[in-house]
């Protein structure tokens, strides 16, 4: 692919160019995910979508309801643990 070039603003934003857009398959709303490697590596890569089913199996079998809190608790360790890799 080659070498691209972006510009980062102000605001922390920045263009994904069009080479990289295509190399991931990703448009517009479109979520990417970011892992830093201990080697100074930056990796992106496009976020899967999950479907419900997927989002309540990681929960595993839950002995009661679960919050609103605990859901978004449980997600965010997923993620973490996902994007470690």
């Amino acid at each position: 692919m080659g070498v691209a070039r972006s510009t980062l603003t102000s605001k922390g934003q920045v263009t994904v160019p069009r080479q990289v857009r295509e190399a991931l398959g990703v448009h517009a709303g479109d979520h990417l995910l970011w892992s830093t490697r201990d080697d100074g590596v930056i990796e992106v890569r496009r976020a899967r979508a999950r479907s419900l089913d997927e989002l309540v199996g990681m929960l595993g079998d839950a002995p009661r309801p679960v919050t609103i809190e605990e859901l978004d608790e449980a997600l965010h360790e997923r993620f973490a643990r996902a994007t470690a890799r």
